[in-house]
């Protein structure tokens, strides 16, 4: 059978698109986790995504950008985290959009490959 979901570390920083195309040509929805790249200096410090974060406006961060992003890519969106206040802001998402101007320019973060955790296309399977 096939699955209806899949879920791959996913955020602007790391664009697998030929997974997300094989995904969607079967009709598989992409679950991104790690959509804030764990928080990594190259998100927190990224100048582009900070812009992005002021720009908006409501006291929004780079990690609002990050998850806005998926959300407007048709990702779904898991962000960990345990501080209740992180919980809560994660999901003041919805009350903006980013500009397809700055969608594309946020896709060439991508040229990064910035994996914050572990690559099932590389790990040796024990089965």
């Amino acid at each position: 059978p096939i699955p209806s979901v899949n879920q791959i570390e996913l955020h602007c920083f790391l664009v697998e698109q030929e997974i997300i195309d094989y995904c969607k040509s079967k009709d598989i929805k992409m679950e991104a986790y790690c959509p804030i790249a764990r928080a990594h200096e190259k998100a927190r410090n990224n100048e582009y995504l900070n812009m992005l974060g002021g720009k908006v406006g409501g006291n929004r961060t780079w990690a609002h950008i990050m998850i806005r992003w998926c959300i407007q890519k048709g990702f779904i969106v898991l962000p960990k985290s345990i501080t209740p206040e992180r919980i809560l802001a994660n999901g003041d998402v919805f009350e903006f959009e980013i500009e397809q101007h700055e969608m594309v320019s946020l896709q060439e973060l991508a040229k990064e490959k910035l994996r914050c955790s572990w690559n099932p296309l590389t790990t040796i399977w024990d089965v």
